[in-house]
């Protein structure tokens, strides 16, 4: 019986993919003389995406009669989304969500594949045989999944990186809506951004300082390579390492469009050091980033997780401001549960569930905090701070704040989403919950420390929950990063949740 389900599946997928998209019809409304001409860019079985003089529209089909050669008939209702972005999310992670929503929804899917770099999963229900779904993927990088959504090729963006303010004023000129806003972008799971060289490379180590010069100090001698352009990968850098110091990459970098070619390349010059994400560094070693303020930053899951180690890369899925079929706001919605993190895990990347860290834990951050303790920081007030923490444990969610220090970054909205569902539903109940306010060293320690309590403060109210949580302000007495950055200085602007 599943053996001939599948078949009617891949019958089914088959036909829908032969029907031509994006053809032209005239809507006429039933009642009245409204009448709409224009390109089909979609239809989800009664609501037309068209696109028309007046710009992009959608209609009702409940309320209209259809002629054209673009006019669905009753075989070809399947709701259609196609899925461009990132090679790693949309090859790997995407695909296996999609196939565990469909199995934890009894649904049956078959998957065929175009070519290289297309590929599609048509869903159908167990019971009826009824199409419900065609996701389509294209296997590009975060910058052409951005091009696609804008020239109508796709309908969501997986990336690597938060969409970059020219895409984003272009995606709204195209009616896309404000991708920057709350709401448009959902994390799917975490990644990293990461050095990397071959097995057989002696470098034991390399300094954040090192590599943010390594990619933009034109007089570097060590050879320097990564991952394609528009990748995503080495986007996320340029944007958090290079850009914030006023600085370009180098014109010596060699990019490489697959991980393949990258790893020949390192592997024929030991010497070398690369950039990927850490979900594909398979055959290469992963060079462990250390500071000058004896930190190191390892990408652990919980280090990734609590946003310690600098270049977290979150894996961000965008929606346009557009209607959302259903199933489609199911699938959507499965993404956030504790089964879809299950997935995470096991298709390699980093989930969001929140670790528990003991104080006991985080010496090295306490040792750089007793090393850096003096004249601005009294040795008195961070023995206060640190037995008022005696007994909590630190949860692995931080809350960082954009470059004007006055909104959330797009990572932290959807972290107090999830902590405040997990807090309405009990989680935490017969605990006792702190907020810890964080600041770089600029300034002195008691208005840091009364500036990060208003920060605590901006987060408790931003949670909105009924129950008691309480505030610590501790300046900049418990650093994270090294302040020899500005990424490093951002580090530290946060809040952190701790847990009793």
């Amino acid at each position: 019986m599943r053996i001939l389900r599948a078949a009617r599946v891949a019958a089914l997928f088959l036909f829908c993919c032969s029907v031509a998209s994006a053809q032209m019809v005239t809507l006429s409304a039933k009642e009245g003389d409204l009448i709409f001409e224009g390109r089909v860019l979609g239809y989800d079985g009664r609501y037309f995406r068209l696109e028309t003089v007046y710009g992009e529209v959608t209609i009702d089909g409940d309320e209209v009669t259809c002629v054209g050669n673009g006019c669905p008939t009753s075989s070809e209702n399947m709701i259609r989304v196609r899925i461009s972005g990132t090679q790693s999310a949309t090859s790997v992670l995407l695909p296996a969500l999609v196939e565990s929503f469909a199995l934890r929804n009894g649904y049956a899917f078959a998957r065929v594949t175009q070519d290289a770099t297309h590929f599609s999963y048509a869903l159908v229900d167990g019971e009826t045989g009824a199409s419900l779904i065609e996701i389509g993927f294209r296997v590009s990088s975060s910058g052409e999944g951005f091009v696609d959504l804008l020239v109508d090729e796709a309908d969501l963006v997986a990336s690597l990186r938060p969409i970059r303010p020219g895409e984003a004023q272009l995606e709204e000129e195209a009616g896309r809506g404000d991708l920057t806003q709350p709401g448009r972008a959902r994390i799917l799971a975490l990644d990293a951004v990461v050095p990397v060289v071959s097995p057989e490379s002696s470098l034991p180590a390399i300094t954040f300082r090192e590599l943010i010069d390594a990619y933009s100090d034109p007089k570097a001698t060590r050879a320097v390579h990564s991952l394609a352009r528009g990748s995503g990968a080495f986007e996320l850098f340029v944007d958090r390492a290079l850009s914030p110091e006023g600085l370009d990459p180098t014109d010596s970098i060699v990019f490489h469009q697959s991980v393949a070619d990258l790893r020949a390349a390192l592997t024929d010059d030991p010497d070398a050091i690369g950039l990927t994400a850490l979900s594909e560094v398979s055959g290469l070693r992963p060079v462990p980033l250390v500071s000058s303020c004896l930190m190191t930053y390892d990408t652990s899951p919980t280090s990734l997780k609590s946003g310690d180690y600098p270049l977290v890369a979150p894996v961000h899925l965008y929606s346009p401001a557009r209607r959302l079929p259903p199933i489609l706001q199911d699938f959507l919605a499965y993404l956030d549960s504790p089964a879809a993190q299950v997935v995470v895990q096991r298709a390699r990347f980093v989930d969001q569930q929140p670790d528990l860290i003991p104080l006991a834990q985080q010496g090295a951050r306490l040792a750089v905090a007793i090393t850096q303790a003096g004249p601005e920081v009294p040795l008195p007030d961070l023995q206060t701070i640190i037995r008022d923490l005696a007994g909590y444990q630190r949860l692995s969610v931080t809350f960082l704040f954009d470059e004007d220090g006055d909104a959330f970054t797009t990572q932290s909205h959807e972290a107090l989403k999830r902590l405040s569902k997990q807090i309405n539903q009990g989680a935490f109940a017969d605990r006792m919950i702190l907020l810890t306010g964080h600041t770089a060293s600029e300034g002195r320690f008691q208005d840091n420390r009364a500036k990060s309590i208003a920060l605590a403060e901006q987060v408790k109210e931003a949670l909105g929950v009924d129950r008691e949580i309480a505030l610590m302000g501790v300046g900049e007495a418990l650093p994270r990063s090294c302040e020899d950055t500005v990424l490093g200085r951002s580090q530290n602007q946060r809040v952190e949740v701790w847990i009793r």
